[in-house]
């Protein structure tokens, strides 16, 4: 689940990476100002100049994928008790099996790609995006409830 997670979000930074200021070489009339490399008179030029939103939703999505990264980091399985899968960030002193509840979590929005292994998805959640939620992500368990 780590490796396929990993990969998940290294795909996730390669997209964010990629991603271009608006440009009118594009077809389009209008240019973002990131995309000037040098300045004209007092416009604004550079990154920090750019307002067609790209900045912000690459900072955003980066973001993202360094702190479930890190979230990741602190949920790997232990073998220092005497169960052999265990994870100590979620179970303290019970036990509490590997792959954690958290880890199956942050997989669920890949749960359409080919790679996704159903065992992964935690129990009691539907592969049914709840109605109303969107771009949210949320699961409609089985109970009827919707997850966050």
């Amino acid at each position: 689940l780590v490796e396929f997670l990993q990969a998940r979000l290294g795909e996730d930074e390669r997209v964010a990476l990629a991603e271009q200021h608006c440009n009118p070489d594009d077809g389009g009339y209008y240019a973002c100002p990131a995309t000037r490399t040098e300045a004209h008179g007092d416009l604004p030029y550079g990154e920090a100049a750019c307002d067609c939103g790209l900045a912000a939703r690459r900072s955003r999505a980066l973001a993202d994928v360094e702190a479930k990264r890190l979230i990741i980091a602190e949920h790997q399985f232990t073998h220092a008790r005497s169960v052999p899968l265990d994870c100590e960030t979620c179970g303290g002193y019970e036990y509490v099996e590997w792959p954690c509840p958290t880890l199956r979590y942050l997989a669920l929005p890949y749960g359409e790609h080919p790679d996704y292994e159903e065992t992964w998805r935690p129990e009691g959640v539907g592969d049914e995006p709840a109605p109303g939620i969107g771009e949210l992500g949320g699961y409609i368990r089985t109970d009827g409830s919707i997850t966050p």
